[in-house]
């Protein structure tokens, strides 16, 4: 069985965040598991800020605060890597090519995305359901975890990986009384990342790191609206 030294951890979360724990100083062994811990640790603190928000605002000004708050403290977070990536695909891959109105219209999109994450963020939090951010990371970590394997020539994520996510999502949705959905959504980025992955790759022009996070950004996003749509189902 795989295992997490402090190190690993410290390195995995210098690789996730801004934060000053040493990025470049790569720890020996699989980054996979170290990767998706840091990951969760990190929405572990957005479900924490949600419920705050949703504590002190109630649902409609807990929605707004969180809406705003949490998407743009994560977007610091990361150094908004994942919305560096997202805009050199609008750009057009960072080569600078393309008509001006399909730039436009990529432009248009952008925005259109940055404001879905919000607002599926902020209907989350008001909903009382701030614990759906902690799945989205713990997915956005896993994928992310999987392309740096890639990229290291290690293959893909390990299963043990995949399993820590898994337990985690279905506890997570448990919690919420969303078990299912949880467990759907993990199923769903487990078989659909090989595929995003074929599709996007041969279309975006981008270097292995923009690439792996904009995966994690496309990740999280359809996440989030998916699970605003499992909380807001008629049952």
């Amino acid at each position: 069985m795989a295992r997490v030294n402090l190190g690993q951890l410290r390195t995995a979360l210098g690789v996730l965040t801004r934060l000053p724990l040493g990025e470049e100083q790569r720890s020996s062994g699989d980054l996979s598991l170290p990767l998706v811990l840091a990951a969760g640790l990190i929405g572990l603190d957005a479900a924490l800020v949600g419920g705050l928000c949703w504590w002190l605002g109630g649902p409609v000004a807990g929605a707004l605060l969180g809406g705003l708050l949490v998407p743009t403290a994560l977007w610091w977070l990361t150094r908004g890597r994942g919305l560096q990536s997202l805009y050199a695909v609008v750009q057009g891959g960072g080569t600078g090519l393309g008509r001006a109105d399909e730039v436009s219209l990529r432009m248009a999109a952008f925005h259109a995305l940055l404001l879905l994450k919000m607002l599926c963020t902020g209907l989350l939090v008001g909903a009382g359901a701030a614990l759906w951010l902690f799945i989205a990371w713990l997915l956005a970590g896993v994928v992310l975890a999987d392309e740096w394997a890639a990229r290291e020539g290690s293959g893909t994520a390990g299963r043990g990986s995949w399993l820590v996510v898994g337990v985690g999502c279905i506890l997570a949705g448990g919690l919420s009384g969303q078990f299912v959905g949880a467990l759907f959504l993990t199923v769903l980025v487990w078989l659909g990342l090989p595929v995003a992955r074929r599709c996007l790759a041969p279309r975006c022009e981008l270097p292995p790191t923009a690439f792996s996070w904009l995966l994690v950004e496309v990740a999280e996003t359809l996440v989030l609206l998916l699970a605003v749509l499992i909380v807001f189902a008629p049952r």
